[in-house]
């Protein structure tokens, strides 16, 4: 104990330090580091106001089980190794944290709500003769910024109450990043908010590249701010999960050869999703933050939107989910004048069966579980329906092809080589139905109008 205010702590070994069971390091708001050659066994650690370091060359350890380890205002954790493991996680209650681990991974638990960001600490050296120098033999100065593992070492963050917050320090890089290590940002009671991206930048064997699953949840809002960008290579995938998901204009996650899966339980706004695989979409209602990006770039896409209210959907008339996809289901529970689905797709686009599209969940330990999503197919909405090929064909498969609405429909292929296809059943129970063709249009399925007095109009530059 430093009983004194402002007075600093600095526990220095050439091998392991070891807080036996029950033992304290204390500060009046004064600074404490902690620097093993080997391991650091942390039973409890308070500083108060002031920071704290806690470095080791191999791991650092929680020694108290479950109980609160470390309680500062800003604290670096750094390990050539591990920090804490994922059945037993390294136990705070810090306002800034910056971590650094090897390809054991680490594993914090947060009491409350925590931001990613520089932290330095600084504490005085005592000599020989009592005295504390004015030379650098007087004084210890870290620094550190982000969360980062190495190898195959997991990153796991957990807040239980209050929000994460990550921001990229000083330089102009990911806040949190991993080499093949999952990742999860978790908060239990709170908000994510990514002002500095999250990103697994992988590993390379030969030609293969192996990347992080990356899983981001809230129970409150998931926010990407226009530098939050979520990324990862390989086939891994990429996992958010929120009441809401929010992306600023200009916000990105890219998945490269793995599925996305963005999950909310009311609102999602979308910046730009990209990937070569597939990638699934849920939310009351979705839309995009943005007027000119493409929203969405994937081989197959699912959307389902669960919100019944009118005006709700997936897209908006005057700012549809602008896409590049190669096949698309949509399940859309909207209703209203102004609800349902609108879909700009960049190029050829097919309505037909998607596969099943899972992605790994990262748990607390670090492992991944996959989800369990089934094989979704046909585009239904429960209002209207706008899907446009702004310089590609339209088909519909006889496999899952199919389309009902009970709103306006339009289905149009813009471009001087775009034709219509429809292999499968068209019905509208509620609305007018439009279906223009630059080229040729192809009916090998029934297209009906069951509402009394709705109309039809099929339109071909070419041939019907």
């Amino acid at each position: 104990t430093a009983s004194a205010s402002g007075k600093t702590i600095d526990l220095l070994a050439g091998s392991d330090i070891v807080m036996g069971a029950g033992a304290t390091t204390t500060s009046a708001n004064g600074a404490v580091i902690l620097t093993a050659g080997r391991d650091a066994s942390i039973q409890t650690l308070t500083t108060g106001s002031a920071n704290a370091s806690v470095s080791a060359g191999r791991n650092i350890l929680d020694g108290n089980a479950a109980a609160l380890n470390i309680s500062a205002n800003g604290l670096i954790l750094n390990a050539g190794q591990g920090i804490a493991t994922g059945s037993d996680a390294l136990d705070t209650r810090v306002s800034t944290l910056s971590v650094n681990a090897g390809a054991s991974g680490a594993f914090v638990t947060e009491a409350n709500g925590v931001s990613v960001d520089t932290v330095s600490v600084s504490v005085n050296r005592v000599a020989s003769d009592a005295s504390v120098p004015a030379t650098a033999s007087g004084s210890a100065a870290i620094s550190q910024e982000d969360l980062l593992t190495s190898g195959a070492g997991a990153l796991v963050l957990t807040s239980t109450t209050g929000d994460i917050t990550v921001n990229d320090g000083s330089a102009a890089t990911s806040g949190v990043s991993s080499a093949s290590g999952n990742i999860l940002l978790q908060a239990k009671s709170g908000n994510v908010v990514l002002n500095a991206g999250v990103s697994s930048t992988g590993t390379t064997a030969g030609t293969s590249v192996t990347g992080g699953n990356v899983s981001i949840v809230a129970s409150g809002t998931v926010t990407q701010g226009v530098d939050g960008d979520v990324s990862t290579v390989g086939n891994a995938s990429v996992d958010v999960r929120a009441n809401a998901i929010a992306m600023a204009d200009g916000a990105t996650s890219d998945a490269q050869s793995g599925n996305i899966r963005y999950a909310a339980a009311t609102t999602l706004t979308l910046g730009a999703l990209s990937t070569n695989a597939n990638i699934s979409l849920s939310a009351q209602t979705i839309t995009d933050s943005g007027t000119s990006e493409t929203d969405i770039t994937a081989n197959q896409l699912f959307i389902r939107t669960t919100g019944s209210a009118s005006g709700q959907g997936a897209g908006e008339a005057t700012n549809a989910l602008e896409t590049r996809i190669t096949t698309l289901a949509a399940s859309i529970a909207g209703t209203g004048s102004t609800g349902g689905l609108f879909i700009s797709e960049a190029d050829d686009l097919t309505l037909g069966t998607l596969s099943a599209i899972n992605v790994n969940q990262v748990a607390n330990t670090g492992l991944t579980q996959a989800t369990i999503d089934t094989a979704q197919s046909n585009v239904s909405s429960a209002s209207n329906a706008v899907i446009v090929t702004r310089a590609g064909s339209l088909t519909t498969l006889a496999a899952g092809g199919a389309i009902e609405t009970a709103g306006n429909l339009l289905l149009q292929a813009l471009g001087t080589a775009s034709d219509i296809t429809l292999g499968a059943a068209l019905t509208n129970s509620a609305g007018h139905t439009s279906v223009n063709a630059a080229r040729s249009l192809l009916q090998n399925a029934n297209l009906t109008a069951s509402a009394s007095g709705k109309t039809i109009d099929l339109l071909a530059g070419s041939d019907i």
